[in-house]
């Protein structure tokens, strides 16, 4: 449990801080506002991703090598550099955690990690990591239950393979992939309604990019809200549900992370400041989107159906409620705080519409 006199220590400061601030403290002025739409992940359907993959074997010829197998680039050698080569000509990103470091419903840079593999639903463009941790390849297509991937082998030279993962003798179908030795999968950021999910959180509960979500603390109906729809208004805690605590769930691909909008102000969630500091503490508020680091975020699921909204600027800080789960209240303000796990941390998303 969160050390509730602590906060209090702490609170006065950073009300202070809210009261006084004004929009020439931020130091985003002279960026370009974006069009909220525009910067949702770009739709492909799997038969698109699959043609582009194809569309590359001119360029990764099957049987050629592909670097030598001691070339370090994307973070990783051989089959895992591969991988995320692939990741970047197809969607411009790619996951820079391994996998099998990552939690369920983990986000980097808009890539989603799937560890429980009754979770995943295999799709062309998610790199796959199975074998006991020993090979990485990105799925190219699937006929029926027969999987093919587009890969290389550090055994063989860095040799550029097009077929079954670890070639025709070894795992072919989704079955087979799935199970003894599967490590995990990223899902990748750029397809059409599956892919848009954030797995985690109970059953019909997953998080939607354009969803329309309601977000309340974990036992408490008090939920997150703008108090005003003009640049700097609070946030705060509401009993009511009404269009000032609606969000709608976007992401950023040039950003590679997620924002809120609220339905009210057409304005973002945001981090009071032009940066966010290390121990939290920051008044959050909504502003016109603008680019700024305190806007964008990434959702860490609980085994509990719940999500932490940790920023992406400093990602050992995220939103949290001000005071103890007891203690919260209609009106109640909501600021950043280091993450412990506390239940002022732990958000229930509830689907309310798509936009």
């Amino acid at each position: 449990m969160l050390n509730f006199v602590k906060k209090i220590a702490v609170m006065a400061t950073a009300i202070a801080s809210a009261v006084t601030f004004s929009v020439a403290t931020v130091n985003c002025t002279n960026l370009t506002d974006e069009s909220i739409t525009a910067n949702a992940a770009t739709t492909m359907t799997s038969e698109q991703i699959t043609q582009k993959l194809t569309s590359l074997q001119s360029k990764y010829k099957n049987g050629t090598q592909w670097l030598t197998t001691s070339t370090l680039k994307y973070g990783g050698y051989q089959c895992y550099a591969f991988a995320r080569q692939l990741a970047v000509d197809v969607f411009g990103t790619y996951p820079e955690k391994n996998v099998k470091n990552a939690k369920d419903g983990e986000v980097n840079n808009g890539w989603t990690a799937y560890r429980t593999a009754s979770k995943v639903k295999l799709e062309p463009g998610d790199i796959i990591r199975s074998d006991y941790d020993s090979h990485s390849a990105m799925i190219w297509k699937i006929e029926g239950n027969n999987v093919y991937v587009g890969q290389c082998f550090g055994s063989s030279n860095n040799k550029i393979n097009w077929g079954p993962f670890w070639g025709n003798h070894k795992k072919a179908t989704i079955s087979e992939l799935l199970g003894s030795g599967f490590t995990g999968v990223w899902k990748h950021p750029g397809g059409a309604s599956d892919n848009k999910t954030i797995p985690g959180g109970t059953s019909g509960n997953k998080l939607i990019q354009g969803g329309i979500y309601t977000i309340h603390p974990k036992g408490k109906n008090l939920y997150i809200a703008e108090t005003g729809t003009k640049n700097c208004s609070n946030v705060c805690l509401s009993s009511k549900v009404n269009s000032s605590s609606k969000w709608i769930l976007r992401y950023d691909k040039s950003k590679k992370a997620y924002y809120l909008v609220n339905m009210a102000s057409n304005r973002v969630l945001d981090i009071n400041g032009d940066s966010v500091k290390a121990g939290g503490q920051q008044n959050v508020q909504v502003y016109d989107k603008n680019s700024c680091a305190t806007e964008y975020f990434d959702f860490i699921n609980n085994s509990d159906g719940t999500y932490i909204i940790r920023s992406t600027a400093n990602k050992k800080v995220c939103i949290d409620c001000y005071g103890s789960i007891s203690t919260l209240r209609n009106g109640s303000n909501v600021w950043t705080y280091k993450i412990n796990n506390d239940d002022t941390q732990k958000y229930i998303f509830t689907k309310v519409g798509t936009k």
